[in-house]
């Protein structure tokens, strides 16, 4: 029988326990992020009255997470295609957890039309990143085991949430202040073995090149038309958009309405979303 340890070993190509839990652990740290800041911090401290107040907020925070997601569709296929051609990921997804967590951890620390750009370029970073970290996936998994790390990794990655929640209630924080600073600080610790650990078989540079980027666009176009030549995948990836559309905007809003529309403190707001969180969880290890 396989000890816990002999399990994780043989779930990975280098055969290394510590290469699928270093990159579980990256789902944990980004998933704070997105608790943190997206779900939690960035509504209130944006529609506070010493700011922009609730309609304005709600305005400014709309925009700034339509231009970072519209900045990110734009240039992502092309950065990704330039990763795809050098095989190389994780210089990439360093830079972009680097432009999360700088930003981000000093939003609180600064005047309101500055902290909303900060925020936009964090959520850009936030976004562009989750491309490389998902295409990752082969480089530390076996086909038969990759199924099971996904959905082990969206499972710690909920697990996040949980642990930043009841941190901030055990700690008493309810501050958007404070909740940057402190997300900023659990995302940087718990995103560094994916970068410790987590060795690519590429070898070309990690650089970006403007004489790549035509090339880069090419490649972009032959993957866009293969997708014609599966059944349903062109369906699919529409769907999956209006869906996904659907779910970040829940994301995005719920702590404005819950606290600034419908009267829950903070604090309660924390206790319902971690609620949700532990069903998203128990789901997510019986799908995967």
């Amino acid at each position: 029988m396989l000890r816990p340890g002999g399990i994780l070993a043989s779930m990975t190509p280098s055969g290394r326990a510590r290469v699928p839990v270093a990159w579980a652990l990256y789902d944990f740290a980004n998933t704070i992020f997105s608790y943190a800041v997206v779900s939690v911090a960035i509504g209130l401290w944006l529609t506070d009255d010493s700011r922009f107040g609730q309609a304005t907020g709600q305005l400014v925070q709309g925009i700034a997470v339509a231009t970072s997601v519209g900045l990110n569709a734009l240039v992502s296929p092309i950065l990704g295609a330039i990763s795809d051609r050098g095989g190389r990921r994780l210089p990439f997804l360093l830079f972009f957890t680097a432009l999360t967590i700088v930003p981000s951890a000093v939003i609180g620390a600064s005047p309101a039309l500055v902290g909303a750009a900060l925020f936009a370029i964090a959520n850009f970073g936030y976004q562009a990143a989750l491309i490389y970290y998902d295409s990752t996936l082969p480089t530390v998994s076996t086909p038969a085991a990759r199924g099971r790390l996904s959905g082990t990794g969206v499972a710690v990655g909920y697990m996040g949430t949980i642990f930043v929640g009841l941190l901030f209630l055990a700690t008493g924080v309810t501050t958007p202040e404070a909740m940057f600073l402190i997300q900023a600080i659990l995302f940087a610790l718990f995103a560094a073995p994916i970068f410790l650990f987590v060795r690519e078989t590429g070898t070309g540079a990690p650089g970006f090149r403007l004489s790549e980027v035509p090339a880069a666009m090419g490649q972009l176009g032959r993957t866009l038309a293969h997708t014609g030549l599966v059944p349903g995948l062109r369906r699919f990836l529409l769907g999956r958009f209006f869906y996904s559309d659907a779910v970040n905007t829940i994301i995005v809003v719920m702590s404005v309405v819950a606290v600034r529309g419908m009267g829950f403190t903070t604090g309660q707001f924390l206790l319902i979303s971690l609620g949700l969180t532990v069903v998203a969880i128990v789901a997510s290890f019986g799908w995967g």
